[in-house]
């Protein structure tokens, strides 16, 4: 509380601390690094006329994405659609749908040789590897994952007994190798050279230290396709920059309009945005993939976690940048629907989410909640008066919510259209039948702890089977590796081991 934000920024990184400012968007709009890496980008718009907004979170050498115009006006392309259509006869239909056996995997054949660790990377690669890639997850004992150690199972904390590592890193073989020595790092190269993927999401420059850089690969895969994801990009005057996801919302503006008004800035809960960039990243791979295999190039993927919550963030980043207005932190408020938030339900520590979004929903909550006449009421019955009385509002929908079972209102309000849901413990969500027959839940076997819950993609494909495998043991497939995929043999595998090599 002595020093400026940009001083403990400072100070803090210099140590290698994870540390970063909080922004408002205003500022996440205007800051020095965004500016370095031309985040932001302007459009011409026939409406707005120029309008600034986020760009590309991830930069691609060979194919940048560019917004090639800006938000359509209400049937803008009406005619230029009708036109083209009548121009061209009946549409054809063209697929590949025969070119597959029902069940194939589609990512069957690629391979992916994993650097990454915490969440991020291991979440993307996880769902490439229910699609059909072999990860290969190249790791170390001597520096292992944070997470191989956050939690145990049955209470025993070991290197193969997390269960949030277990979650996230399923689908994969792991091999154990100490990257300080150069022929680990050879190792390393050879399974590059049989990779469709490498990815990664260490400090800027920690890939360089071991000769496995993007400019390294590309001499000896020309076609190689990188990811490194880090919490500021590759380049610009805070590229350095070490952190985690959740410490990069700060930075993106993100914290300063999460909490509640007069209060201090918070994060949204949880490992968030890890998991979200985690997903962005295999969108990310997977087009750099269709245009590896329409024209045989591959290319380097910056990402920046700091500019995907950004652009995560469009109500506020765009009513600074339209508007010149900064937003702030409302709590669960919003500023079209009232009633919108969490209220009481009966018994300990229990809560339904409400969104109102038109007066005649509020009639209907009204009736719902055995006070039809709140509807009529001078400072409710429209949603100017009932913004203008929020709290007075919520402190009548509480009194009213309190004394209902939850699950019992949820259902209520639900067969009459509204917007509800329980808030759930995660226990709870376990239990909830629905969550527990959408096929996201799935029992894995684990060498060490036995068979174990984790989550799965959050979709059913039709015509695809997904491959989920125990999250590995540290180093498990080792051996399997080198020998299948490397050719080495038994005796060379030993005497690595014996100099450390792998471990």
């Amino acid at each position: 509380s002595t020093r400026t934000r940009a001083e403990v920024f400072e100070k803090a990184q210099a140590e290698h601390v994870p540390c970063f400012p909080v922004y408002s968007p205003a500022e996440a709009a205007g800051n020095e690094q965004y500016k370095a890496r031309k985040f932001f980008i302007d459009l011409e718009h026939p409406a707005a006329r120029e309008v600034r907004m986020p760009g590309a979170p991830c930069k691609f050498t060979r194919t940048p994405w560019r917004i090639v115009r800006g938000a359509p006006m209400l049937g803008e392309h009406n005619q230029e659609i009708l036109h083209s259509r009548a121009a061209a006869g009946e549409p054809r239909i063209e697929g590949r749908g025969g070119d597959r056996l029902m069940g194939t995997r589609p990512l069957e054949g690629i391979r992916v040789a994993d650097f990454g660790w915490i969440y991020s990377v291991p979440h993307a690669t996880a769902w490439l590897g229910a699609l059909g890639a072999d990860v290969i997850r190249i790791e170390t004992s001597g520096a292992p994952d944070l997470v191989r150690f956050l939690t145990g199972t049955d209470g025993s904390i070991g290197a193969n007994r997390s269960g949030i590592f277990h979650a996230i890193n399923s689908s994969r073989r792991s091999i154990a190798l100490n990257l300080a020595m150069p022929e680990a790092q050879e190792i390393a190269r050879k399974i590059i050279r049989q990779s469709d993927f490498v990815t990664e999401n260490f400090t800027v420059g920690n890939m360089a230290k071991y000769n496995l850089a993007y400019d390294d690969l590309v001499k000896i895969k020309p076609d190689i396709i990188m990811l490194s994801g880090t919490p500021l990009g590759q380049d610009g005057p805070f590229a350095g920059s070490v952190g985690f996801g959740p410490t990069t919302q700060a930075f993106a503006g993100l914290c300063h309009i999460t909490g509640y008004p007069d209060s201090f800035p918070c994060g949204i809960g949880g490992t968030w945005p890890d998991f979200a960039v985690g997903t962005g990243m295999v969108f990310f791979l997977l087009a750099a993939l269709h245009y590896r295999d329409r024209t045989g190039e591959g290319q380097y993927l910056d990402l920046s976690m700091a500019e995907m919550v950004t652009t995560m963030m469009p109500e506020a980043m765009m009513d600074f940048l339209m508007n010149g207005r900064d937003q702030a932190a409302i709590g669960n408020r919003d500023e079209s629907m009232a009633p919108h938030g969490v209220f009481p339900a009966a018994g300990d520590d229990q809560w339904i989410a409400i969104a109102i979004a038109s007066d005649d929903e509020f009639a209907k909550l009204c009736e719902a909640l055995g006070a039809p006449s709140m509807a009529s009421d001078p400072k409710f019955a429209r949603l100017f008066g009932r913004l203008a009385n929020v709290e007075e509002l919520e402190r009548e929908i509480a009194a009213r919510t309190r004394i209902h079972p939850r699950d019992e209102l949820v259902t209520k309000l639900r067969a009459r259209g509204l917007a509800a849901g329980p808030v759930y413990s995660t226990p709870e969500l376990m239990e909830d039948p629905v969550f527990s027959r959408s096929n996201m839940l799935v029992k894995l076997k684990h060498s060490e702890v036995g068979e174990r819950v984790v989550p799965g993609l959050p979709v059913n494909f039709g015509a695809i089977d997904l491959e989920y495998r125990g999250a590995p043991m540290i180093g498990e497939h080792t051996d399997e590796v080198l020998t299948e995929l490397l050719g080495y043999s038994a005796a060379e595998i030993a005497r690595l081991k014996e100099a450390k090599v792998l471990i």
